[in-house]
């Protein structure tokens, strides 16, 4: 497998004694001090609780808040140092300031100590991938692991630069992804059911190529079908589309392994009110809001007659009751079908299974990504900075 190029977390007694940085994705959503939803924190668990008994000390790195905002200092990870504490039953020290006084902290810290860094995108030079960034953090430790899938497609100093200058090696979780996405493209059971759903067809589009070549059947909905539906020649009124992938879709609309939504819920309102089922163009003043009852069934009976499941992002615009119907009634074809092995993964999608999940907490052959964008790059083939920088360490060494 792909992931085998890399070096991978070697033997526990390797750590003894050896100042270690973790970089993690501890990226949460906090409201009132209160972590929403700590999945991405359990999931790390692993490779801390592998490393951190023998570590001279374990320093956790990790961002929070978006990409686009990475200068928000409202998002801190004080709550998170906490959480942590709570969840390893054992005190994560917080630690803050500039590298040279989080050095002197770590010093002072006892053997075996964790500790977790302020938000690592506070710091100049992490966004940049700044070489000299990079070597003052690679001076707090002997041991570099990545362990932060979320974060692998970033060029970042934290997750690429470090990895020139100390031991680099691929985290439990990283490996973990890898392999299940892996098993994706090399040995799926078959019928292999892929579902799509998003707003951007131009980060979706080299994925839906690719399972095109590889799955039975693509089901695309929510505005990512807009184009497809448009490409068919049909009026869309102001639902988003792409004009410039039309001639794409048109020639992707050849294969029979793509499947786009016949019938449609429409609305005058996006997230309001009620919308009516229709086939075929819209008025001018109407939006695509959900897929229709017919497409539902469709895409339910493949979901439940499939082998392997992908899921990526929900079929109609889930967060209005009324145009959540369809994305349900896919989410309970995915759920029910115990036989296939399911990988799914996106932040909406997560949103939208939470309270599904909560009504059927344990589903057989079931794994959730932890990434979003760095799951879709990756399963199109796309060579993600952080992956190729500890292949080149494994190359080097």
């Amino acid at each position: 497998m792909k992931h085998k190029s890399m070096r991978l977390l070697p033997e526990r007694s390797y750590f003894q004694g050896k100042r270690t940085i973790i970089r993690a994705d501890l990226n949460v959503d906090i409201v009132a001090d209160k972590i929403i939803d700590d999945f991405r924190i359990r999931r790390a668990l692993s490779t801390i609780k592998e490393i951190s008994p023998r570590a001279r000390y374990t320093l956790l790195v990790s961002h929070r808040g978006s990409f686009e905002c990475p200068n928000d200092y409202t998002e801190t990870l004080e709550p998170v140092a906490k959480h942590l504490s709570r969840l390893l039953g054992r005190n994560v020290y917080f630690l803050e300031g500039s590298v040279e006084s989080v050095r002197y902290a770590l010093e002072k810290l006892p053997d075996h100590a964790i500790a977790l860094l302020e938000n690592i995108r506070w710091y100049k030079g992490e966004r940049e991938n700044s070489t000299k960034f990079a070597k003052q953090l690679a001076q707090l430790t002997d041991v570099f692991v990545n362990d932060a899938f979320g974060e692998i497609h970033r060029r970042e100093a934290s997750i690429v630069a470090i990895t020139k200058f100390v031991p680099s090696f691929a985290g439990l979780l990283l490996q973990d992804e890898l392999r299940h996405l892996d098993n994706l493209s090399t040995s799926p059971r078959r019928p292999f059911a892929v579902l799509m759903g998003g707003a951007k067809l131009y980060t979706k589009l080299p994925l839906i190529k690719r399972f095109l070549r590889i799955a039975d059947a693509v089901l695309v909905g929510t505005a990512l079908a807009n184009t497809f539906i448009a490409a068919q020649g049909n009026r869309i009124g102001k639902s988003l589309q792409e004009k410039k992938f039309i001639f794409k879709a048109k020639a992707m609309l050849r294969n029979q392994s793509l499947i786009i939504p016949d019938d449609y819920v429409v609305s005058p309102r996006v997230l309001a009110g009620k919308g009516k089922v229709t086939r075929g163009s819209l008025s001018s003043n109407s939006y695509i809001v959900d897929i229709g009852p017919e497409t539902a069934k469709t895409f339910s009976s493949l979901l439940e007659k499939a082998g392997t499941i992908f899921w990526n992002g929900p079929v109609g615009c889930f967060e209005h009751a009324p145009f959540a119907n369809g994305s349900r009634a896919v989410a309970k074809a995915i759920l029910g079908n115990t036989k296939a092995f399911k990988v799914i993964g996106g932040g909406d999608t997560l949103e939208l299974l939470k309270p599904l999940l909560r009504r059927k907490p344990k589903v057989k052959n079931f794994f959730i990504s932890t990434g979003g964008g760095a799951m879709v790059s990756y399963l199109a083939g796309i060579k993600l900075p952080g992956i190729e920088a500890l292949k080149k360490q494994y190359e080097r060494r």
